[in-house]
Parts: C-alpha cells; sequence; structure tokens
C-alpha cells in the first residue's frame, strides 16, 4: 500500500471524528459582529500542538484572536500556508431555519448550521488531514502553516488583513491554498454562471466601499430659504452615480465576469421639523482584475468635480475603505497542477481554473505575499450566508482527503 493510499484509509476511519469535530466547531458562536473568535483559536490550540504544530495566537482586538500553526518539515522548504476564518455571518431569521443554526445537526448526509460551509469546516478537514499523515508515520520535507483568521466577514482588520500588516513573516509561503467550498451545487446564477462541478478559484474581484456625505445647513421648516437641503443635493448626485453606474456595470473581466457600482445606503435628517444638514451615501464597487482602486476612485472624484461644478454650493466629503483587492493569478501554475492532480485522486474529476466576481482573504494573502494562491475545497458555495447553510459530509471527507494529499505533492514526503 503506498503513503497515500494509507493517509486515504486513515481518513475513512476517522470519519466519526471528522463528523463530531465540524459539528463542535458549529457549536462554537462566532458570529461577527462581535466576533469572539478567541473561542475558536481556544478550541484548535491543543489539537494542532498534538499534532505537532507550533502555535501563536495573536489578538488585534481582545476575544478576537487568530491562530497560526507551524509544522517545521525536514528540509525546511518549499513553505506551504492553508487558511480558512472563523468568524461568520449572523443566522438571519431563525423561522427560515429548518435547525438550530449552532446545533451543527445532521439531516440527509448534510451537517446544518451556520459556517458550514462559509466557514468552520476547514477547521475540521485541516486537523483530520493532518492527523491522518501523521498517524501514517510519515514526515513533511517543507514547512506547513495553518492560519485559522478572525473577521473575513468585515473586511479582516482584525483577521488577515492585519497579520499580513504587522506578523507578514508568520505567513510569509511559496503556497497559500484558501480551504473552502468552489461549487455551486449544480446550480447556475450570476454570481459566477461559469462554474463547474468542481473548481479551483484564482482569481477574484476587489471590494470598494465609498461613504459620500453631502454638506448643507440646517434650518427650521418654515424658513426653508436659511437652509440648505443636503438631501435634495445628494439625490442630484445619485442620478449622476446611476449614469456612471450604468456604463461601469457592462465591464467584464474574463475569468471574474462584471464589475458592480450601486448606490446601497442613503441617510440625511435630523429631525422631522428640521432642513437636513448632511446626507451619507454608501457606494459599492466592485473593481476587476482590470482595474485598479486608484483608477475607481480617480473616476468617482470625477463626478463629484463636474457636480460641484454645475453647483458652486455643493460641498461633499469622501471617505474610502479598501475591502479587498482584486487578484488574477496564473491558471497553469505549480499550485494548481497541483491541486488538480491530487482531486482527480480523490474524485476521478479535475477542477476547472477559474475567477470568480466575489471576494475573500485569499485577495490579501496573494497580494501581500506573492505566494502562488489559489482557493479550493469541495462545497456548494451558494449555502454560504444563507439559512440552512450545510456541508454534506461526502465534501467534508473530500476535502479532507485533497487536503492531505496536497499537502505531501507540494511539500514532499521524507525518505
Amino acid at each position: 500500500m503506498s503513503y497515500e493510499d494509507r493517509v486515504l484509509a486513515n481518513i475513512d476511519k476517522e470519519k466519526d471524528k471528522l463528523i463530531k469535530m465540524m459539528q463542535e466547531v458549529i457549536r462554537i458562536n462566532t458570529v461577527n459582529p462581535p466576533g469572539n473568535e478567541s473561542c475558536a483559536a481556544e478550541y484548535l490550540d491543543p489539537k494542532l500542538k498534538e499534532l505537532g504544530f507550533a502555535v501563536q495566537l495573536v489578538e488585534a482586538e481582545k476575544g478576537r484572536a487568530n491562530i497560526i500553526g507551524t509544522l517545521p518539515g525536514k528540509a525546511g522548504k518549499p513553505k506551504l500556508c492553508m487558511f480558512a476564518h472563523t468568524d461568520t455571518v449572523p443566522a438571519g431569521d431563525l423561522n427560515d431555519w429548518i435547525v438550530d443554526p449552532f446545533s451543527g445537526s445532521i439531516k440527509d448526509d448534510k451537517i446544518y448550521g451556520r459556517g458550514a460551509s462559509d466557514h468552520k469546516f476547514p477547521m475540521a478537514t485541516l486537523t483530520i488531514a493532518m492527523k491522518a499523515i501523521k498517524d501514517a508515520g510519515l514526515t513533511l520535507n517543507g514547512d506547513l502553516i495553518y492560519a485559522f483568521t478572525a473577521d473575513e466577514e468585515r473586511g479582516s482588520n482584525a483577521g488577515l488583513r492585519f497579520l499580513m500588516d504587522n506578523n507578514l513573516k508568520l505567513l510569509q509561503a511559496d503556497y497559500g491554498i484558501y480551504v473552502g467550498p468552489t461549487s455551486t451545487g449544480g446550480k447556475r446564477g450570476s454570481f459566477a454562471p461559469w462554474l463547474g462541478e468542481h473548481n479551483v478559484i484564482v482569481a477574484s474581484n476587489g471590494m470598494l466601499n465609498y461613504t459620500i456625505t453631502v454638506k448643507g445647513r440646517t434650518s427650521h421648516t418654515m424658513s426653508l430659504e436659511t437652509g440648505i437641503n443636503s438631501i435634495y443635493k445628494a439625490a442630484r448626485l445619485i442620478l449622476r452615480f446611476k449614469e456612471f453606474a450604468d456604463e461601469v456595470n457592462t465591464r467584464t473581466h474574463p475569468d471574474t465576469g462584471k464589475a458592480r457600482m450601486s448606490v446601497n445606503m442613503i441617510n440625511g435628517g435630523d429631525k422631522e421639523n428640521q432642513v437636513p444638514h448632511r446626507c451619507k451615501l454608501l457606494i459599492d464597487r466592485r473593481i476587476t482584475p482590470n482595474e485598479s482602486a486608484a483608477q475607481a476612485t480617480k473616476e468617482i472624484e470625477a463626478i463629484i468635480d463636474a457636480a460641484k461644478k454645475d453647483d458652486p454650493e455643493l460641498k461633499i466629503d469622501v471617505g474610502l475603505f479598501e475591502g479587498m483587492p482584486a487578484i488574477s493569478l496564473p491558471k497553469d501554475s505549480e499550485l494548481v497542477k497541483a491541486i488538480q492532480r491530487c482531486a482527480v485522486k480523490v474524485t476521478g474529476k479535475e477542477p476547472l481554473a477559474v475567477g470568480v466576481s466575489g471576494s475573500s482573504d485569499m485577495a490579501w494573502f496573494a497580494s501581500k505575499t506573492g505566494a502562488q494562491s489559489a482557493n479550493f475545497g469541495y462545497g456548494d458555495i451558494t449555502t454560504a450566508h444563507a439559512a440552512n447553510e450545510f456541508i454534506s459530509i461526502p465534501d467534508l471527507v473530500n476535502t479532507t482527503k485533497a487536503c492531505a494529499l496536497i499537502i505531501m505533492d507540494i511539500l514532499g514526503v521524507a525518505k
């Protein structure tokens, strides 16, 4: 029996433990906000140490720990970082769920719960994958890094983005795999209609949020002439943004689909009998890898400048939050080839190298480290953030098997 077959057999033996661990991590409530990801880090800490990882917990904020485990290989190179996030979005309306969203209940060979697909299951798959390698008596040549981070759902300011800016050496690697579901479950839709049954994601759009504050001057409604109504001024500006957004939304990238721009929030006024002195807008802008944040910002500023030229009384403040950069990585990289090789051994099917219109922590990792990076894992990505989110048990097992094979393929097994 080959060492690969021994490892895969070990994972089959650990199936019950894998399922139990998946249920346990769903029961750890890390809804963001507030996050409280330290509970997940504390759960993983002894499990990683038992496997031989040197573990560090790094908090950007109290109660929001990122956990990084490093397992040195015999040769110390190459280095592979496999990462995922531990926070989740809220459960939403509990009446929409068929189970308690924090129960990890099993129905029809599926494990249900908030975070089941986005993004708790790598905690179980990566732990059991390495346990299967260790139990087979194998030693890796290269260094393996596991990173389970906080705050992905709110921009990663307390998570991977924070680590990239402050502790980059902890995660510096030659290769990076963002472990997570990449299938659409056979469904087609505007999210990424080109996705196949099995995929490895190598490109994604970036996310920018602009906060536009239109300033006016308050007055009592009975004295309209002394005030400046910021809502009226904002309404005219919104029409300009809408006209420009219609053009932006026709731009496309061959891998990630359409660019996007939309005015998604508006808030103005303080009292029913006062002319509003300010009106705030939020623009959600998704840039393709063909675009840049600087270019997108210049376009927003040009619209505002034109509006000011037509209305010298117009006063505006602009704030920018850069949520994720856009990335596009080679489809024929060694990392992608390794993932495809290993996936074929597990399912008999080679995943397509594709891009998506959404964004994830992979963008921060790839842009900051320069490492070959990809997003891979089995599971239905369309259940993320939805009621009745789930991971099927076959997808859970297959992801565990694929990750174990990928680790050994990329890092090598010491003779």
